[in-house]
């Protein structure tokens, strides 16, 4: 009895790992490594519940890395992949480990901005793009000439009575503003 309890207790284990394995997959963008939506979705809502119990304040940030569908389709899917991990590292380096950064799909990222005003929230966003813009990029395989990457940007900051799904609309047209109005830059949803 004590061999099979040892040995039901081992698979147990094994089950428990596959299972932490399996959700850390499933919340996750295996190209960048970053969190994926469903992972945004879920840190959003409870930084929201944490921001109003606290009342502190918290921003939601959306970017969207400008004219991809060129880099695609010029050079490549490859490549492509190579400029959204390397938007992905920037971010995730100019933002620092308290700012939940996720690739929210395609060619966008999202954030979410703690006990972070708009202000702030924007500016730390803008020093991602223009740390991006300064680089020179070639692509790895031919050597043909990229250019520079850069990303328009939209930040909202949450309102007292706000849901959810009015916060993200406002850091959305945000975005919109910023490519409508020429691209590479970061506007704040009034």
């Amino acid at each position: 009895a004590e061999a099979e309890l040892k040995e039901r207790s081992k698979v147990m284990g094994h089950l428990r790992s596959r299972l932490v394995q399996t959700q850390k997959i499933a919340m996750s963008d295996p190209l960048t490594e970053l969190p994926n939506r469903r992972a945004f979705d879920i840190n959003l809502k409870e930084a929201v519940e944490l921001a109003r119990s606290k009342h502190h304040p918290l921003c939601v940030g959306f970017c969207d890395i400008d004219h991809f569908k060129v880099i695609n389709d010029t050079h490549g899917h490859a490549t492509g992949d190579r400029v959204i991990r390397l938007v992905a590292d920037a971010l995730r380096k100019v933002t620092g480990p308290k700012i939940h950064v996720a690739r929210h799909g395609g060619e966008e990222f999202a954030l979410i901005f703690p006990n972070i005003g708009a202000e702030q929230a924007a500016r730390m966003l803008d020093r991602t793009r223009e740390a991006l813009v300064e680089r020179h990029l070639l692509a790895r395989d031919t050597q043909a000439e990229i250019g520079c990457v850069s990303f328009s940007g939209g930040v909202a900051e949450l309102r007292s009575g706000e849901n959810i799904s009015a916060l993200l609309m406002r850091a959305d047209h945000a975005l919109y503003r910023a490519k409508e109005s020429g691209r590479n830059k970061v506007i704040t949803a009034s």
